[in-house]
């Protein structure tokens, strides 16, 4: 049909109608994409824990217990609590109970997973430990937690650097 301006309005149709379609099928492959990505990132932040997660055994030698320590204060993974660092040592917190129910096990520890800038927070519940259980012998371990370790962690793969260091010994 010839409009009256001379045009052909009749052969526009189809285009508009094919790409209003594929339009329509990108838009719903994209939701798809975001609710599949979505998804994957709550399963790797789940809100409640398995303490075992968060333990690393020693070949029957004992069992290291993991503290996140942050430029802000520390995180317990197993309690699900996070300490600011000025109450880290306070009366009644929680990483007081946590590290001595923790030592007065044999052949047990604290391994302090360091993120960036937490060397102080982990200085102070260092030196909260030293106070808090004076007398009694400590073993605390630390891990320098950078972006490729924390990455693979969350991909269950270990880097290449640290498979060779478990090796080596």
């Amino acid at each position: 049909m010839i409009g009256p301006s001379g045009i052909d309005q009749e052969d526009d149709m189809p285009m508009i109608e094919i790409f209003g379609g594929l339009f329509a099928v990108l838009l719903v492959l994209f939701i798809i994409i975001t609710l599949l990505s979505s998804y994957q990132e709550a399963t790797r932040l789940e809100e409640t824990p398995d303490p075992g997660e968060f333990t690393i055994g020693f070949q029957g030698e004992g069992e290291g217990h993991v503290v996140i320590a942050s430029s802000d204060g520390i995180f317990i993974p197993a309690l699900g609590e996070r300490i600011d660092s000025r109450h880290i040592c306070a009366r009644g917190s929680p990483f007081i109970d946590f590290s001595k129910a923790i030592y007065l096990k044999r052949k047990q520890q604290i391994i302090f997973a360091i993120v960036s800038g937490g060397v102080s927070s982990m200085a102070t519940a260092r030196n909260c430990l030293r106070t808090t259980l004076f007398g009694q012998r400590l073993t605390i371990g630390w891990i320098i937690a950078d972006d490729e370790l924390l990455k693979s962690l969350s991909l269950n793969q270990l880097p290449d650097y640290i498979k060779h260091a478990v090796d080596a010994k």
